[in-house]
């Protein structure tokens, strides 16, 4: 499965080298699409510099802030238009653990619609996956039941198997 990994910079020149680093490495299949929104500090010209050095990383410059949602969109719009089978949003700002994408994309490979979070002390993170026909929710430890389009969904981790 080819994924493209999304991420919307705004000053984050500090954090880009390294979690472009370990998004390469997670998976051969991953590439990384940079939307950056004229970053004061530096970040698009590093992103620049990274995409450079590898054709799995790409970036847009933006003219000014524009926000995050648009910065998605304009990711998501390239993400189709290259043909990607997956779609991965991350923030920059190391918040999203790259390390848990196999686990995500394994989950994206029967389902249009992965989210990612941590159940417990750091609920809050998620990373979202958007392929295929049906809707699956994955979360990374603990069963969930969530709501999803008026179907709810009983989500149990590997080591916790639902009813």
């Amino acid at each position: 499965m080819h994924a493209l990994v999304v991420v919307p910079t705004y000053n984050e020149r500090h954090n880009l080298p390294d979690l472009v680093s370990q998004l390469l490495a997670v998976d051969a299949s991953l590439d990384v699409f940079v939307v950056d929104d004229g970053s004061p500090d530096g970040t698009g010209e590093l992103a620049a510099e990274l995409a450079r050095r590898t054709s799995r990383v790409a970036v847009l410059h933006r003219e000014g802030k524009q926000g995050l949602g648009t910065a998605y969109v304009a990711g998501f719009r390239h993400a189709l238009d290259s043909g990607c089978d997956a779609v991965v949003q991350m923030d920059a700002d190391l918040s999203h653990r790259p390390q848990d994408l196999p686990r995500v994309l394994a989950a994206a490979a029967s389902a249009d619609v992965v989210v990612g979070g941590a159940v417990g002390e750091a609920v809050g993170d998620a990373v979202g996956v958007l392929v295929g026909e049906a809707v699956a929710v994955g979360v990374a430890a603990g069963p969930v039941t969530l709501n999803v389009a008026a179907r709810s969904f009983h989500v149990s981790s590997p080591a916790q198997p639902g009813p």
